[in-house]
């Protein structure tokens, strides 16, 4: 006789507390999110510490990124870039091409314009986010701007964003990149290819999706025209360069092999330099041509720019094993509308020079959220057992939409502090059900009290074990009981 034994196992799944951590690679972030509540002429610093919990030293480096755009998100996001640009150039000598026509185009802009180095002599550029300088000058104007390059550079390492096309084959005085890149020969480069897929750039994915002509801009297209460029930059100076960690070459020369677009970070803000001759290429555009980037040359520089108003000190080190690290995070609103900004603070974890082999790189996010000149509020309270009114110690709670969490202390007691608007916040504690709650802001702070419900899941059968013969059935016939006050989640499977 054969037969077949079957063992049928009972999982129930309860709905309850679920687990948040900001511990990656063994680094812990407190506080975990910042808001701050100023008004304009204020600053305000913020210590937000690093501790590695490890026995190995782990380096960071710290940025800032735009959190995601949505309808329903506070703050003054606007339709057009939201940088403040600058443009230095004189008419361009080749066919007395004016770019700030791109400026002009782009509704609302908010920018100023320069023709001359002397213009700008009292102007701090630090008041800008991004800086476009003029192409095709005459060797006076070059050598002009190459006695302000301190200064350029100086805005690039504060978090600027330049653009600065070189290309023209009657330069004697060559026009310096930040960094010391000066562009080499004069040789005419004619349909150049480009390196990049369009998910890789910023620059190439906006004229995909934003360009009238509907380009398919894409790794090996090439940019049409003759003499779309002149000179080309040596890989081997960029290699070279001083203060720059990253380098994303664009477009390639031809027939020189060697890069005539690209973009790298200088400090903490980013330059784009080519050797195109923008005044030839901007006043004939066609199809893949350089000449239709204008616009989105400007898009690019402000979404490179980085945020004025939030700086980390330090942005970057190493946290040995076993210590800790503090970071300051300086608000400086000075020049912004009243309104809600709003930033992802990105702690990137790496391992230091080859210390290790396992270690992957990991990405920690917080929220930074600064209100200028609009009432805030506190809300604060308990969180408690139901049954008991015990306070609840440790208990976690979650800003919906935000990188933002608060946990309770000994007495169950939290606070969140300079809230500008409504929010919806999860609690969450280990043995408790979760408590959803939408706390509406109006101008008077908010006691919010909460009591955690729990569950408690008792089958009367831990398993079930029985033979079958062929044909044979049997039902199995348990019962769940919850002696708890909140309602038990289950599924059988």
């Amino acid at each position: 006789m054969s037969y077949t034994q079957r063992i049928f196992f009972i999982a129930i799944l309860i709905t309850g507390f679920f687990c948040y951590s900001s511990v990656i690679a063994e680094i812990t972030v407190d506080p975990i999110g910042i808001i701050v509540s100023l008004e304009n002429e204020d600053q305000e610093t913020v210590e937000m510490t690093l501790s590695n919990d490890g026995e190995d030293d782990v380096a960071f480096e710290i940025g800032f990124t735009a959190p995601p755009e949505e309808e329903e998100r506070g703050g003054p996001r606007r339709d057009q870039p939201e940088g403040r640009g600058i443009l230095i150039a004189e008419r361009c000598q080749w066919s007395n091409w004016d770019f700030e026509q791109y400026f002009d185009a782009i509704d609302g802009l908010d920018y100023e314009r320069y023709r001359t180095w002397n213009q700008v002599e009292d102007v701090d550029f630090n008041d800008f986010d991004f800086m476009w300088v003029g192409n095709y000058e005459t060797e006076a104007w070059v050598g002009q701007y190459n006695q302000n390059l301190e200064r350029i550079e100086d805005f690039v390492d504060g978090g600027g964003a330049l653009y600065r096309p070189s290309g023209t084959n009657l330069h004697n005085t060559r026009p310096i990149n930040p960094g010391g890149l000066v562009y080499n020969g004069n040789q005419s480069q004619n349909q150049c290819p480009l390196q990049l897929d369009p998910e890789e750039n910023f620059l190439i994915n906006y004229m995909n999706e934003n360009d009238p002509f509907n380009w398919e801009w894409g790794e090996g297209q090439r940019l049409v025209g003759s003499g779309c460029a002149h000179g080309v930059f040596l890989q081997n100076d960029i290699d070279d360069l001083e203060n720059v960690d990253w380098v994303q070459i664009m477009a390639m020369g031809n027939p020189t092999d060697e890069p005539i677009i690209l973009t790298y970070q200088y400090g903490r803000g980013f330059v784009l330099a080519s050797t195109t001759v923008d005044g030839f290429l901007h006043n004939n555009p066609a199809n893949y041509h350089w000449g239709r980037t204008g616009e989105a040359v400007i898009w690019y520089l402000d979404f490179l720019s980085a945020p004025k108003w939030i700086e980390a000190v330090p942005d970057e080190g190493i946290i040995e094993g076993d210590d800790s690290q503090i970071v300051d995070i300086n608000f400086t609103p000075e020049g912004l509308d009243d309104g809600v900004y709003e930033l992802y603070i990105e702690i990137e974890l790496s391992e230091p020079v080859e210390e290790r082999d396992d270690f992957e790189a990991s990405l920690i996010q917080i929220s930074a959220i600064m209100s200028i000149g609009i009432p805030t509020v506190s809300i604060s309270g308990t969180v408690t057992d139901a049954r008991f009114g015990n306070p609840i110690e440790g208990a976690m709670l979650d800003v919906a939409d935000h990188f933002f969490v608060r946990f309770t202390d000994r007495e169950g007691e939290y606070i969140f502090e300079n809230v500008p608007a409504s929010i919806v916040i999860t609690v969450t504690a280990e043995d408790f059900l979760p408590h959803v709650a939408e706390v509406d802001v109006e101008d008077e702070d908010v006691e919010l009290n909460i009591e955690l419900l729990h569950s408690t899941c008792l089958p009367s059968e831990e398993s079930f074990n029985w033979m079958l013969e062929p044909d044979m059935e049997h039902t199995f016939n348990f019962v769940v009981d919850n002696d708890g006050n909140g309602p038990l989640t289950y599924r059988v499977d």
